[in-house]
């Protein structure tokens, strides 16, 4: 095992709750990823908030947060995040410039105390701020909680890298993509993210993901669905694994479940999608996979 994923959070839009979603999950996006003793968080919905008990339990003071944007349902569990309220945590966060500017000023409008009794700057924690556009390739070095940006040139086979991509298939801000690789392996995390009507995928996306092992997409809606909700940002099912067939990924995550969406529903789709070209999946809260 090189890398390993863990899916703490599937919902799309906002959590939800009841039996009915029990086996798919209630949370909504946060994906937990461990490559070469490291923790790297990306997005930080409601299911960060476990997680971040998780850490505190077993002394996990370091710690890498990515955001893919700041919609609601992908950052309101940070002001939960135990880890950030402890002086010895060390925590870099990560995460595009758009909107009110820099990284570090969508995080004081969204910890403002209209919403929030805690700003970004009270928080105890050792914290490193990396802006980033998409493009850019993340670097970490030996001792260092914070990636740096590195060229192409100084890539390598053992060393841990994030790559990005700013997608515009989202909204009217855009979202970053993220490609962790180490040692050979590859995952990509593509969550609220269209395809094109007119290709039936995202070819910005396919290329980015080109031979990964795993690809994690987001297909929150039905055929059906999505001719009334065309241009709100998110793909269908067949979207999603037409993206991944044109990336030629090892296997395909669905990601970004509709809140509306029960188990019921979401086993049926899961079962029409297995004669897509390559392995594909409905994630579920607490999955994990192992690259």
């Amino acid at each position: 095992m090189v890398i390993k994923i863990k899916f703490r959070g599937v919902r799309g839009s906002y959590p939800v709750a009841g039996e009915e979603f029990a086996r798919y999950g209630w949370a909504s996006t946060c994906c937990e990823v461990l490559v070469d003793k490291r923790l790297l968080i990306f997005d930080a919905g409601s299911g960060i908030i476990p997680l971040g008990q998780e850490l505190l339990q077993h002394k996990i003071a370091a710690c890498s947060l990515y955001y893919t944007h700041f919609h609601v349902d992908h950052c309101f569990g940070m002001n939960f995040f135990q880890p950030l309220f402890r002086k010895n945590s060390e925590i870099a966060i990560i995460g595009p410039v758009q909107g009110k500017g820099s990284l570090k000023l969508n995080l004081e409008f969204i910890t403002d105390e209209l919403i929030h009794p805690v700003g970004i700057d009270e928080l105890p924690c050792k914290k490193h701020f990396v802006d980033i556009r998409g493009g850019e390739i993340l670097g970490y070095k030996p001792g260092e909680v914070a990636p740096e940006v590195i060229t192409p040139e100084q890539l390598g086979q053992d060393r841990l890298v994030v790559k990005t991509l700013f997608n515009a298939a989202h909204s009217q801000l855009g979202v970053i993509n993220y490609r962790v690789e180490h040692a050979g392996r590859a995952f990509v995390f593509a969550t609220d993210i269209e395809g094109d009507p007119s290709l039936g995928y995202n070819k910005a996306l396919a290329e980015f993901a080109a031979g990964a092992d795993l690809l994690a997409m987001d297909g929150q809606y039905s055929e059906t669905e999505y001719v009334s909700r065309q241009g709100w940002g998110h793909s269908t099912f067949a979207m999603a694994c037409r993206t991944a067939a044109e990336a030629g990924v090892g296997r395909l995550a669905i990601i970004h479940h509709d809140p509306t969406h029960d188990d019921e529903f979401l086993d049926r789709m899961e079962a029409e999608l297995q004669n897509a070209s390559c392995p594909v999946s409905l994630a579920r809260e607490g999955g994990v996979e192992e690259l």
